[in-house]
């Protein structure tokens, strides 16, 4: 296991996508996007990712299928009107017009209270939790849901057919951490996978199928035709199909496999203000993470956490000790920086 701090892993990352046609500001948000992912424990959505998005912006074929990266394209605004809008990625990094959608969601609820913001034509956007926090730090409560490439089967079905979909919240808190919700509608992210295979380890019964529909623990299953099954049956399939309407036909990206781009999503930001001065509103959010914090726990448990908490536990810990990485997935980022005409030494 190899361990490097964030800094230095913040610039590695950016060098390696500026070497690869991306533009400094480009570099710069996708970097720190995939680093304070990584910082957070979330290594499913990290730094991981960095051979995978260098090779779809060579052009280059990747164990998923999913779509080329196009550095530095253009955003587009095929739609806005009043407290909406809709946006255009033209095929390139989903962080990028996430974070714009976002910052763009937040404008107009600041001016009209709510704003809610599509995108579509992107690539992978990356762990969704960052971009409601985006709306918290600005005292806004905010919401995303994202439409992913098919990774999972219907309930009782065998065939890829629906995204993991995930959902994100972000509510801003006074003295607490803010509350943070993030999580996929399979029973975990397909980038999990990804992890295990780095390992070389199986994963849990309960988390996919074989391409016969068969219970497996095999990573490699999935991408050998299976699917991932969603979480609590019925719950997790029911908010996977909505997730298809909310994130993927309102944005204008399409059904189901016939659609734009990686990703898609929906950006909503709620202005506080507008409802309750935000002072009493974190005020009562404190209390509210206070009382459930000091409830009674069951036997072996220590501490009972709020939603995002052991994300922030992860990233004070991950600061102070630098982000462990393993070979595997070391080596192919050392692959991805000559991939880009990099030097060895610039990754030391």
């Amino acid at each position: 296991m190899k361990v490097i701090g964030h800094q230095q892993l913040l610039a590695i990352t950016t060098r390696i996508f500026e070497a690869a046609g991306s533009s400094k500001q480009e570099a710069d948000i996708v970097a720190q996007h995939l680093v304070e992912s990584s910082l957070a424990g979330v290594d499913s959505h990290g730094v991981i990712r960095i051979p995978e998005y260098v090779n779809k912006m060579l052009g280059k074929p990747i164990p998923r299928g999913s779509f080329r990266i196009i550095p530095r394209a253009k955003i587009t605004t095929t739609k806005d009107r009043a407290a909406i809008a809709m946006l255009d990625g033209g095929g390139g990094f989903g962080q990028v017009l996430a974070y714009r959608a976002m910052e763009l969601a937040t404008e107009k609820a600041r001016e009209l209270s709510i704003g809610v913001v599509t995108g579509c034509n992107c690539d992978h956007i990356g762990r969704l939790g960052s971009y409601p926090l985006r709306a918290v730090k600005k005292g806004m409560i905010g919401v995303t849901f994202a439409k992913g490439i098919a990774t999972m089967a219907p309930l009782g079905g065998k065939e890829k057919l629906l995204g993991n979909n995930p959902i994100s919240f972000g509510i801003p808190a006074g003295k607490e951490k803010p509350i943070i919700l993030d999580f996929a509608m399979s029973v975990v992210a397909a980038g999990k996978l990804t992890v295990a295979i780095d390992k070389g380890e199986r994963v849990p019964a309960g988390w996919l199928i074989d391409a016969e529909g068969n219970p497996t623990t095999d990573p490699n299953d999935f991408y050998r035709g299976g699917s991932l099954l969603p979480f609590s049956g019925h719950k997790g399939y029911g908010l996977g199909v909505v997730g298809e309407v909310l994130a993927g036909i309102l944005s204008g990206s399409g059904v189901l496999t016939e659609y734009k781009g990686t990703n898609a999503f929906t950006q909503i930001a709620l202005n506080v203000d507008a409802f309750l001065p935000l002072e009493d509103f974190k005020s009562q959010v404190d209390k509210l993470v206070k009382t459930i914090r000091e409830s009674p726990r069951i036997g072996g448990v220590d501490k009972i956490m709020i939603p995002g908490e052991p994300e922030f536990v992860m990233t004070e810990k991950r600061l102070g000790e630098g982000i462990p990485i393993p070979e595997t997935t070391w080596s192919r980022i050392v692959g991805a920086a000559r991939e880009v005409g990099l030097e060895t030494g610039v990754l030391d």
